[in-house]
């Protein structure tokens, strides 16, 4: 924050400069892998002698939930059993919300069309259009056969 606040006074930038600038560079660090993203909460209920208290856990993108949930189990003294339990919650939680990101250049299937005298005079402004694709672990939920199908737990086709 303080990086982009510095560069917009010497660049005498607006707030709304300010604001892109920052976007700019959260953007640039996450992209480079110096920035994680929150994956989600998870609240916990840790019992440490006898007082008890909740717990909002971040769990990141690239968490490992056993060695996470073995940390979290050293910091407020679990027990093994409920090292192991909250392993496996944040692993289900983590699958449970799992998605797979990418892109798709769809470049070569665009119909090329003779260009204007207009665009022919001008360089080419645009990029090839690209579609974002999210994919999610297919259930056996709704399925008879219990295989699991593209549309599981929707309808039957």
């Amino acid at each position: 924050m303080q990086v982009a606040r510095d560069f917009a006074v010497m660049h005498k930038l607006d707030m709304d400069g300010l604001k892109s600038v920052l976007m700019h560079l959260k953007q640039r660090a996450l992209v480079e892998g110096h920035m994680k993203r929150v994956f989600f909460q998870l609240p916990v209920l840790a019992d440490k002698g006898e007082t008890k208290q909740v717990l909002n856990l971040t769990i990141y993108e690239d968490s490992d939930p056993t060695d996470l949930s073995k940390k979290v189990g050293t910091v407020y003294g679990l027990n093994a059993g409920q090292v192991q339990k909250l392993g496996v919650t944040i692993e289900k939680e983590m699958v449970s919300r799992m998605k797979l990101r990418t892109e798709v250049d769809m470049k070569e299937y665009v119909r090329r069309q003779p260009p204007s005298r207009a665009a022919q005079a001008a360089p080419a402004q645009h990029a090839p259009p690209r579609v974002r694709v999210a994919l999610t672990p297919l259930t056996t939920a709704g399925c008879p056969s219990g295989r699991g199908h593209a549309n599981a737990g929707g309808a039957q086709g």
